[in-house]
């Protein structure tokens, strides 16, 4: 049974906090499902209803416009079928054998929410739309989104094309790490590159429908939906200091109510918790016990780790170490060793990796073969005194003899 070895040390976290100030009530949403999340770390600050699967409408195209990006180069010219021409609701009015750069169909996708760009996306990448939703749930799995089940590139309804609050915002996570993607979902307009002449007036501008830019002061993105089954839906980034939230709204009752449920959203996380790193990445932890090993291992954090407090919280927060299964020597310099678990009262906050910093050796003694080896050398030294007393004794008795 692993044993868990209990750190003297208790760190205490004093958060800086007005006592004056009662800890606020969670947001009233009008929307059926909402949540927030620290980007940073993924923990979710508050949640209406985060795993109710529901319609995404084009939030779809978040998870869309990621694919492409890793999938693809923003210079690949892409040639529209006639399965992307005419696609109802947003478009930008593709026209059949037109050759576009990708560039132009990411930001038609992520600003302009064009339905045709989505379908031209995912048949140059997956060669139909079926294969390529096929490659948009491997990546939600991949990412751990396991709540959704998409059906198309755009988010149209259709049977059995769900998620949840909670799904998105991993996905929306995810998405923002990716530096061009940061970049086309904060972007106003962009004016795209068509592949058809000026005469038959292309659509030339993408132009975001995220309000949020303009409304919110940090607002950094991200995507919007809407369709009748959906409502009003919408996922959105915003960073203050060195925090970033992500804030998902699905099936609000109007466009007004779901920005104000965002910013809502957006708000309390900011002004109702702070995060706190309580374990740095490369830290010396301790010197841990090595079973059958010549000395203690020296181990460090392999990670970070980052927790969000409410404001009026004063948190103790205690580590625990948990040596891996079967640990013993020999230990190899990066091996992983434990785990250091944060606990605040009885609830586990996390754990991160514990690392050794140097080999360990096992003990002589532990050696399959030392005392088989032990027995036999003792063997050979009593046959040898054994011999040299015989010897002996026959010497002492000659010599008797010739006196």
């Amino acid at each position: 049974m692993t044993k868990i070895i209990n750190l003297t040390l208790v760190i205490v976290f004093f958060l800086t906090f007005n006592l004056n100030t009662a800890f606020a009530a969670p947001p009233s949403l009008a929307a059926q499902s909402g949540l927030v999340m620290d980007a940073q770390n993924g923990q979710v600050l508050y949640q209406k209803n985060g795993d109710l699967k529901l319609d995404p409408a084009s939030t779809t195209k978040i998870l869309t416009g990621i694919i492409a990006l890793e999938e693809t180069d923003l210079d690949d010219s892409v040639t529209v079928s006639k399965n992307a021409v005419g696609v109802e609701g947003t478009a930008i009015g593709l026209q059949k054998g037109e050759e576009l750069p990708m560039r132009s169909l990411m930001y038609a996708l992520l600003l302009s929410s064009a339905n045709d760009a989505a379908v031209a996306i995912a048949e140059h990448i997956g060669g139909s739309v079926d294969n390529f939703a096929k490659l948009m749930n491997e990546k939600a799995k991949q990412l751990g989104a396991q709540n959704s089940h998409f059906v198309n590139p755009h988010g149209l309804t259709v049977p059995g094309h769900k998620t949840t609050a909670r799904d998105l915002a991993v996905i929306a996570r995810y998405a923002m790490k990716n530096e061009k993607f940061r970049e086309i979902v904060a972007t106003i307009n962009k004016e795209i590159k068509r592949g058809v002449p000026a005469e038959t007036d292309p659509q030339t501008w993408a132009y975001n429908h995220n309000r949020l830019l303009g409304e919110y002061d940090d607002a950094i993105g991200i995507k919007t939906g809407y369709t009748t089954p959906a409502k009003q839906c919408i996922v959105g980034g915003a960073r203050r200091g060195d925090r970033e939230l992500i804030a998902v709204v699905l099936k609000s009752p109007t466009s007004n109510s779901r920005y104000a449920d965002a910013m809502a959203l957006l708000d309390y996380g900011f002004n109702q918790f702070e995060s706190k790193t309580l374990v740095e990445e490369g830290k010396i932890i301790t010197r841990l016990d090595v079973p059958d090993g010549t000395k203690k291992v020296l181990v460090e954090a392999q990670d970070s780790f980052i927790y969000d407090f409410p404001v009026s919280d004063q948190s103790d927060v205690t580590q625990k170490i948990k040596p891996v299964s079967d640990f013993s020597a020999p230990v190899k310099k990066g091996d992983v060793v434990g785990k250091l678990q944060l606990f605040q009262a009885n609830k586990q906050l996390g754990q991160v990796n514990l690392i050794a910093l140097e080999d360990v050796r096992r003990k002589l003694t532990h050696h399959w073969w030392f005392w088989p080896s032990v027995a036999a050398v003792t063997l050979l030294v009593l046959r040898f005194w054994a011999r040299a007393r015989r010897r002996r004794r026959r010497f002492m008795f000659s010599t008797r003899r010739r006196r």
